[in-house]
């Protein structure tokens, strides 16, 4: 017959300390998610706005180009809309490297914060300058190797 285990402590519990660890890290979790879905909805709409702007501005082209007269016209008409769709495409690609970049920001800014939060509970500090201090200590406490000594020059003819 097996002895009857006694409970753990509080403390030691691998589901008290799990759920100490996790709650910081789904609180940082769920941050994130949130930003992301709105960030993307966003990039979304952006997106959609200019397939919409570009089509209208494709469909005016299309319009203008069929009242045409002379090449020429054709040429000059064509050549318009070639110069604004390489601007429409430059401003867009702008605006979206803008919205990746916000997009972004909150979940490294939810990341960092948990990781402040992890390192102040637990008494250590993530600066960087508590890092290059190390280094240096870390180096300072390192034997030094001797230098082989030159060897003698030799001749070879």
């Amino acid at each position: 017959m097996k002895k009857p285990t006694k409970p753990l402590p509080y403390e030691m519990n691998p589901y008290h300390v799990f759920s100490a660890f996790n709650e910081p890290v789904a609180s940082a979790m769920a941050q994130s998610t949130a930003a992301f879905a709105k960030g993307m909805q966003s990039l979304q709409d952006e997106l959609a706005d200019f397939t919409a702007k570009r089509l209208r501005h494709d469909a005016e082209t299309l319009y203008e180009s069929t009242r045409c007269e002379n090449i020429e016209e054709f040429t000059k008409i064509q050549q318009n809309w070639l110069s604004k769709t390489a601007e429409d495409y430059m401003e867009e690609a702008g605006r979206v490297m803008g919205l990746s970049q916000s997009l972004l920001a909150p979940m490294s800014e939810a990341g960092k914060t948990w990781a402040e939060g992890e390192a102040e509970s637990s008494g250590q500090t993530h600066s960087a300058g508590a890092s290059a201090q190390r280094r240096k200590s870390t180096k300072a406490a390192a034997p030094r190797r001797q230098e082989a000594a030159p060897g003698p020059d030799i001749d070879r003819h």
